[in-house]
């Protein structure tokens, strides 16, 4: 009889701990999921919002400077830089341009 209910104690205990961590690993995967999305969106909300300035800004080379400095220093990023058609790079943060290059900002 002893033995019967050590059994049935190791067994729910098992059981609970494979349901548990189960779940845990779904709620993982769900949590992860859910911040993608939103780094997707805020990321795209930003993009769009940087683009109209320097689309607004783009005849001045110091007004362009001064949006991408504006914008590099919000959200944590580590820089930004705005390239013309040619692929020249026009406008960038001052932490990113020993990585990509160098801008004459007059």
């Amino acid at each position: 009889m002893r033995l019967l209910s050590v059994r049935l104690i190791l067994s729910l205990i098992v059981g609970i701990t494979l349901v548990s961590l189960a779940f845990s690993y779904y709620e993982v995967l769900r949590e992860k999921r859910v911040l993608r999305t939103q780094l997707e969106r805020s990321s795209e909300e930003l993009g769009e919002s940087f683009a109209l300035s320097v689309e607004k800004s783009w005849d001045s080379t110091r007004a362009l400077q001064r949006t991408v400095q504006r914008f590099g220093a919000r959200e944590h990023l580590l820089g930004v830089g705005v390239y013309d058609l040619q692929g020249k790079l026009v406008a960038i943060t001052p932490e990113l341009a020993p990585i990509l290059g160098t801008v004459q900002v007059t």
